[in-house]
């Protein structure tokens, strides 16, 4: 049971101490939690009998607006607020143009990698290997040393 269902069932529970006459409509299926922890702030002995029977079979919204036909609230005061100054329409960026005869291409790696399988069982880890110091190609990992052979 979730904690907001749990406040509901207390509050029905302290509605049902006041007032008895709601758990036998509870039980029936004539109310529901949600209509009566709605109706419970504005119920008093003397709207009780009336206020229920009203609010019998009802959905959730309808009881809602029998509550608010009975305790109606004030009307939210209307303020006025300064708008705030509008901003400087900003400088426009000048469009940067990409093209393919202007990006000069990356060499490739003069290096061929060697099977583990070819070497032996402790030649195969290069130490003098060069590191991949890419983060954005291994951001969550540590860098990983890759086996190359030097051309010979």
């Amino acid at each position: 049971m979730s904690e907001a269902e749990t406040y509901l069932r207390i509050g029905v529970a302290r509605a049902a101490r006041k007032h008895p006459a709601i758990l036998p409509m509870l039980q029936d299926g004539r109310l529901h939690l949600s209509g009566i922890a709605k109706l419970a702030p504005v119920l008093t002995e003397a709207n009780r009998d009336d206020l229920l029977a009203r609010a019998k079979h009802k959905t959730k919204r309808k009881i809602e607006e029998l509550v608010a036909e009975i305790a109606p609230k004030p009307d939210v005061p209307s303020t006025m607020r300064k708008l705030p100054v509008p901003r400087e329409p900003s400088k426009p960026v000048p469009a940067v143009e990409l093209r393919p005869d202007a990006v000069e291409a990356a060499a490739p790696p003069k290096t061929t990698p060697v099977k583990p399988a070819a070497l032996g069982r402790e030649s195969w880890i290069n130490t003098d290997a060069p590191m991949i110091m890419s983060p954005s190609l291994f951001p969550f990992t540590t860098f990983r040393r890759i086996v190359f052979a030097s051309p010979t």
